[in-house]
């Protein structure tokens, strides 16, 4: 059950910040990162986002079939959300298991983008949108079990 919630927060946390722009012209890469968490980020911590964002999106496309890159892109261009768009996908075991890979891997680096203060604002943030108030401190971060 833990796991789940991690996953799940994973996903949340690094799609949100990187990937809803990732199957858009690559282009747009370079537009400023903005995220419903209230946090600035230095210019610095934007270069950084941009790189994993451009990174990230070259390793799904690499994961997808062609036909699923369609199907994504089609949902993104509808307004689907990331994560809404990727379980719509027919996807197999194994390509499951790259992306949780790849996105456990994204919210490492952003978690290492971000000092304790942003860290702190975005779970501050959560708990008040997703718990409503519920106190217990949410494990959003890399090696905060």
């Amino acid at each position: 059950m833990k796991s789940i919630k991690n996953l799940l927060l994973t996903v949340a946390c690094g799609t949100s910040l990187l990937l809803t722009p990732l199957m858009g012209n690559p282009a747009n890469a370079q537009s400023k990162i903005q995220i419903p968490m209230g946090v600035e980020f230095t210019p610095q911590q934007e270069a950084q986002f941009t790189q994993i964002r451009l990174q990230t999106r070259n390793q799904i496309q690499n994961i997808l079939t062609e036909q699923q890159r369609e199907e994504f892109k089609a949902a993104i261009a509808r307004g689907e959300g990331v994560r809404k768009a990727i379980a719509n996908l027919n996807l197999s075991p194994e390509q499951k298991t790259q992306l949780q890979e790849l996105f456990k891997s994204v919210h490492t680096q952003v978690a290492n983008t971000l000092t304790p203060e942003q860290k702190q604002q975005i779970r501050q943030n959560l708990r008040s949108r997703f718990l409503q108030g519920n106190n217990r401190q949410l494990p959003i971060f890399p090696g905060q079990e």
